[in-house]
């Protein structure tokens, strides 16, 4: 796809610039008293709200809130008892996910210190009579934020690095009970839930970059048993990230900084329609072990990977 040219885009930057204004003035300046809570009201959900008839079932029917919490936290049970058994037994490659757990946790625990919300009228939530092994019942101000869905949603990142796409969708589904459950018996507010999710996902990211320093220079694994999932090489462009070579051994480092300048010199021959310089060089690069069969998008910008791939 060729590059749209400079005045269009410098067309569709004001257009877009002048838009954001004209929206930023509106919302801005335009008084709604919805959005303004009456006094003596501290906190509203609105999603608190539109769930309130269920709210309603759930307290006049106990049998039916007790089952279902009972099927959510075996849920948790399942998910988290399994990871722990591939995750020994399978002998995972990277502590990528235990450095997320103690951030993602470490952060929730200080901000439930600091920071405390009360309930609203609602609050259901109780020991249903049958023991969780994962899930505490004893009554504790642990609102923001959501520590259920966000378990959910790193070991969801975890086994969708890891390639095993079925147990992801099994942590998905457990995250999509543990948001409606919480939601109807008033155990978390939809802005602990969205933050859980929010972060768990970038202290993820932030995981797999800490990792490297236990993964590869305290423990020596290859850079290819690590499961890398956000500093990957793409596999069609061969660079999924500018500084992923500041995140692999040595040895692949250079590696790959000699397969990046064989596929560059490989590029500029083809250009040159220099065939038979190609072919020598073919012949020279066959000892190249990574990234060979990639072909590499022209719009990279190659000095950029490799001054910052340098010691």
């Amino acid at each position: 796809m060729e590059e749209v040219s400079e005045k269009s885009q410098r067309i569709g930057r004001v257009t877009f610039s002048a838009l954001f204004l004209v929206l930023l003035s509106v919302f801005m300046f335009e008084k709604d008293s919805d959005n303004v809570l009456p006094e003596g009201v501290c906190i509203q959900d609105k999603s608190f709200q539109w769930t309130q008839e269920y709210n309603n079932f759930l307290r006049d029917n106990t049998d039916i809130k007790k089952r279902y919490i009972i099927f959510a936290s075996t849920l948790m049970d399942f998910m988290l008892v399994s990871f722990v058994v591939y995750y020994f037994f399978r002998y995972w490659k990277s502590y990528r996910i235990i450095i997320a757990y103690i951030i993602f946790f470490s952060t929730r625990a200080l901000l439930q210190r600091v920071f405390f919300m009360t309930r609203l009228d609602g609050f259901i939530f109780e020991h249903p009579g049958v023991h969780s092994i994962t899930i505490p019942y004893h009554d504790t101000n642990d609102f923001f934020y959501s520590g259920h869905v966000g378990t959910c949603f790193l070991l969801f990142r975890e086994y969708r690095s890891a390639k095993y796409f079925k147990l992801s969708y099994y942590c998905l589904f457990t995250l999509v009970n543990q948001w409606m459950l919480m939601c109807l018996i008033r155990t978390h507010y939809v802005i602990d839930m969205i933050t859980g999710v929010l972060m768990a996902h970038y202290i993820y990211i932030l995981a797999e970059k800490i990792s490297f320093f236990f993964d590869v220079l305290v423990l020596g694994i290859p850079d290819h048993k690590r499961m890398r999932k956000y500093l990957k090489p793409c596999e069609r462009c061969g660079w999924g990230n500018d500084c992923c070579l500041d995140y692999m051994p040595h040895n692949e480092r250079q590696e790959s900084i000699e397969a990046l300048k064989y596929s560059n010199q490989m590029r500029t021959l083809l250009n040159m329609n220099n065939m038979k310089s190609y072919v020598i060089v073919k012949e020279k690069g066959k000892n190249v072990r990574s990234f060979q069969s990639i072909n590499y998008d022209s719009s990279i910008n190659n000095e950029s990977l490799l001054s910052c791939g340098q010691d």
